[in-house]
């Protein structure tokens, strides 16, 4: 593969290589130019943004409702139906 596409690779993707002596022994046993490797040491990622949730913020205080009124419900009314009073059941 061609150096200069790995360096482009490299600048383009904002590449951070953080290199042990060790991983440079391995880079060069595995036959990378050092062209490749001068980049890899000199490449710095970009910033590192780290963001949670934001704040809840609230522009007023919560509004609650009442509740609907209670309706008591009594006996029936009488009614008349023939001869006399009665009280209907619904049955």
């Amino acid at each position: 593969m061609n150096d200069q596409l790995i360096i482009n690779q490299i600048r383009t993707t904002r590449s951070s290589f953080q290199l042990t002596v060790l991983d440079l022994e391995m880079l060069k046993a595995n036959g990378v130019s050092d062209r490749v490797v001068a980049e890899m040491q000199a490449a710095r990622g970009g910033p590192v943004v780290v963001s949670g949730p934001g704040p809840v913020i609230y522009d007023s205080p919560p509004v609650y409702a009442a509740p609907p009124p209670v309706v008591v419900v009594g006996a029936p009314r009488p009614y008349y139906y023939g001869g006399g009073y009665y009280y209907r059941r619904g049955w």
